[in-house]
Formats: structure tokens, sequence, C-alpha cells
């Protein structure tokens, strides 16, 4: 739905968007469109979603509808949702509004998804917002577990360096590296 607020959890966590199909869909298929070209199209209609930074509506990345673009849905993870947030802001917010639709092909035309029509900011699809209070995959260290951030080496360095980090148990750890700015 539009304006839907949604916290990302754990990151194996699922979302799914879905959406309404046009029905009828159009009947006509392998359709040639040229006498001169022999090239015939077929009205398979695939689906793709589309995630704009709201703010400025200049960033933007596209995923295939599940089933190979086939169905009118799409499921994503919190930990790729995650992700999206980070390549959309280009830093690291606690949350970003996102504009998302949906366009439909059948490789000769393509149609977008309407947007509400009660948004009076005319906005080209629906709004999101994305709230990341947690880091997925990302637990909190319990209690009496301790963990060593080493000074990093070689330092000063040019063009990489290391950082040490010990774990009292194996796996996966997150450091995030940040300038002055945030």
């Amino acid at each position: 739905a539009d304006s839907t607020e949604l916290t990302l959890m754990a990151a194996s966590h699922v979302e799914r968007f879905t959406w309404s199909k046009a029905e009828p869909q159009d009947p006509y298929t392998n359709i040639q469109i040229s006498m001169f070209d022999p090239s015939t199209f077929s009205d398979e209609v695939t689906y793709t979603i589309r995630f704009f930074d709201a703010a400025s509506v200049t960033r933007m990345i596209r995923f295939q509808s599940d089933n190979d673009g086939t169905d009118s849905s799409f499921t994503i993870t919190h930990a790729d949702l995650y992700d999206l947030v980070d390549q959309l802001s280009h830093s690291p917010v606690p949350e970003e509004h996102v504009v998302w639709f949906v366009t439909a092909t059948d490789q000769l035309y393509i149609t977008e998804s309407s947007p509400p029509s009660h948004d009076t900011r005319y906005r080209a699809g629906f709004y999101l917002t994305i709230h990341r209070r947690v880091t997925p995959g990302v637990q909190p260290i319990p209690e009496g577990m301790t963990f060593t951030l080493h000074p990093n080496y070689p330092n000063p360095f040019n063009p990489g360096t290391e950082i040490p980090v010990e774990l009292h148990v194996s796996g996966h750890c997150w450091l995030q590296v940040l300038d002055l700015m945030g």
C-alpha cells in the first residue's frame, strides 16, 4: 500500500510486494509489426519492480518479479532491502524514503503501474519508508562475551590497511568505518 512504513528485522526475514495484473491482458500473440521485418512478438508479459530514492528520484534499482519476471509479486529479504537502502542513499542512514512502481512489458510495449490517485505530490509510484533499526545478520554480543579490536596496520596507509578483530566464537561480523561526517 502507499505510504507503508517498514522496519527491517533479521536478515532472513522476507517482504513480499504484490500488484494486480491487468485483466484481460492483450489477447493477441505472435504479432508481426512490419511486413519488412519477419520478427514476431508474443504477448507474454513480464514485470520489473523499480525502487527510487524519494528525495532526488535520480538513483534507481530494478529487479525482475518472482518466477523470472512472470509473477505479479516480488519477494526480497531484509538483508537485501538493507543493501538497497545503502545503494539508494549512498550513506548509512537510519531510514530511507523510497518510491516504487512496477513496469509490465510484452517486449513491444511498456506500461507503468498507476500511482495512487490521492497523491497530491504526483509521485510516479508508491511511497515507502524503510527504517533500519537492526543491522541484518548481526546479533548483539551476549553478556560476558567479549571481542578485541586491534589497531590497524600499516598506519599510515595507502591504499589499504588491515584491522584485526578477535572473536571468542567463529562467525560473521560487521565492522562499519565512518568518516568524521558519519
